[in-house]
């Protein structure tokens, strides 16, 4: 299991720097349903296999009309954020000859899925088999060896439980995830501070739930300074 992991981390690795400078990816996050200057998509790397520029295109513009809110109406669904688009839909705004090719060979490689539209049913989407398939885009955030590549130069962003141990560090020339140590580093905690007790995955999710240490220090500090000064 650990192997497997190991082998699609440097795949990752070698597709996304095969496309892209190590420099060009400091601060990018790495996601298929969102867009954004600041975004990499599987896609992009070719990480599922190589596609055409055309289906990259193609790619580009079903991801920004699959949330448009016109088609909720069309399809006969409650607004989502990400809807199936059928090939008639996708006609309107992405004109090709090889259209139903290009996108049947995206749903092999599983860039796209086929699946029906979804209504809500409480707070769940459940399939609608009564209405007609269509395409949307397959993978989320976190299905991907890393989620985001921390720039040396920027802010580090927010680490949350969900993705911290998916954040990639820039080193040499390549890129590796972060460390316990190092997430700990982020969030102020003193080299002597351990977590080597736990199993990695568990000290990721500790440190995904706290808090950065100088900040509540200083939050502290100014709290105690203005009541020293009111009381009395």
């Amino acid at each position: 299991m650990i192997q497997t992991r190991l082998l699609s981390k440097v795949n990752f690795q070698k597709k996304l720097l095969s496309k892209y400078k190590l420099k060009d990816v400091y601060g990018k996050a790495i996601k298929d349903k969102r867009g954004g200057k600041n975004n990499i998509h599987s896609w992009d790397i070719g990480l599922k296999g190589d596609i055409t520029e055309e289906q990259v295109a193609l790619l580009d513009s079903l991801l920004k009309q699959r949330r448009n809110k016109k088609w909720a109406e069309i399809i006969g669904i409650q607004w989502m954020d990400g809807m199936p688009l059928t090939l008639d839909m996708i006609a309107t705004f992405f004109d090709s000859p090889k259209l139903a090719e290009m996108l049947d060979d995206l749903v092999s490689k599983g860039y796209l899925s086929f699946e029906y539209p979804k209504k809500l049913v409480g707070n769940k989407r459940v399939s609608d088999k009564t209405l007609e398939k269509g395409y949307n885009i397959t993978t989320g955030k976190l299905s991907f060896e890393f989620t985001k590549i921390l720039s040396p130069y920027e802010t580090t962003p927010t680490l949350v439980a969900t993705d911290v141990r998916k954040l990639a560090v820039p080193v040499s020339n390549g890129i590796r995830p972060l460390t316990v140590k190092e997430g700990l580093r982020l969030f102020g905690f003193p080299d002597n501070y351990e977590l080597s007790f736990l199993k990695e995955n568990e000290a990721f999710d500790l440190l995904g739930n706290t808090v950065c240490v100088p900040v509540i220090k200083a939050v502290s500090s100014k709290l105690l300074k203005t009541y020293k000064e009111n009381r009395g």
